[in-house]
């Protein structure tokens, strides 16, 4: 995209945000999966699936947008056994923008689309993207319309409904009343949860993530191989 140009020291930038910390779960937060409202949840697998990974992203947050890509991988390597779900957790006015561009594309069909293309790596998710932008360009919000205006147009989005959607205030009134839901269910910032253990790390590896996923599917007497 055209304006990745102005993404420079990114990997910089990415390694100051995603310095190392320690991988850890924490307990105590129930999650439940369906909140029975299709414009505040989405989700990717078979319902039946023995382990559900709650997504709650705030995309303006590397971090985040690494759980995201742990969660996406996961879900490949453990085909069939893993459902996800991905509510809004918008926790800055930016956020509520990528959330509403994810509504426009969900509007036709291609609500997991969008969110691939704005965590893809290549060479930046939209978390670094715009922060890099911030203090570089005169105006943040255009240039993050112009940003998810290409993200809409390279997964074959119609670009006049994707901008209808993007510009509705319910829109954003639904993703607000989502994110207070999420709240009053005990979700307390931005966060992954597998099957309702919060799964908490500064930049743990992909194996370890892994593992947790093994550990889970041997509790529920699943063998992760078949």
């Amino acid at each position: 995209m055209k304006n990745r140009l102005y993404c420079i020291s990114v990997g910089l930038i990415t390694a100051v945000i995603l310095a190392a910390g320690a991988l850890l779960w924490t307990g105590g937060t129930a999650v439940i999966g369906d909140i029975g409202d299709a414009s505040a949840v989405w989700s990717l697998g078979s319902e039946s699936a023995p382990v559900v990974i709650d997504l709650y992203p705030d995309f303006n947050c590397p971090v985040c947008l690494e759980k995201e890509r742990y969660a996406l991988q996961a879900y490949s390597a453990f085909q069939g056994k893993i459902r996800l779900i991905c509510h809004h957790y918008p926790m800055q006015p930016l956020s509520e923008k990528v959330c509403a561009a994810l509504e426009a594309a969900g509007e036709q069909g291609k609500f997991w689309e969008m969110h691939h293309a704005l965590i893809n790596e290549d060479p930046a998710d939209i978390a670094v993207v715009l922060s890099t932008a911030a203090g570089r360009v005169e105006n943040l919000d255009e240039f993050a319309d112009e940003y998810l205006n290409d993200a809409a147009e390279s997964i074959g989005l119609d670009l006049d409904s994707f901008q209808q959607t993007l510009n509705d205030e319910s829109v954003y009134e639904q993703i607000l009343e989502a994110k207070q839901r999420a709240v009053e269910r005990g979700v307390k910032t931005a966060s992954l949860f597998i099957n309702g253990r919060e799964y908490v790390s500064g930049h743990g590896t992909f194996a370890e993530f892994a593992a947790l996923i093994e550990a889970e599917l041997e509790r529920q007497g699943t063998d992760a191989a078949e």
